[in-house]
């Protein structure tokens, strides 16, 4: 089972993730361009569904 504290520090470390990614720009985490990053979100979003979707965190 998993507590409402860790879903919600995913959810604060995704958020975070996402802004420093678009900030700053960094690397192979977020590319050159606008393509490049949504490929990373697709992935990183299937392994958010696998983990986390049985789990039925909403």
């Amino acid at each position: 089972m998993v507590s409402f504290s860790q879903a919600y520090w995913f959810r604060c470390a995704s958020a975070i993730l996402s802004v420093l990614i678009d900030s700053t720009g960094v690397g192979w985490v977020a590319g050159d361009n606008f393509g490049d990053r949504t490929v990373f979100w697709r992935m990183f979003s299937t392994l958010y569904q696998i983990k986390l979707e049985p789990l039925q965190i909403r």
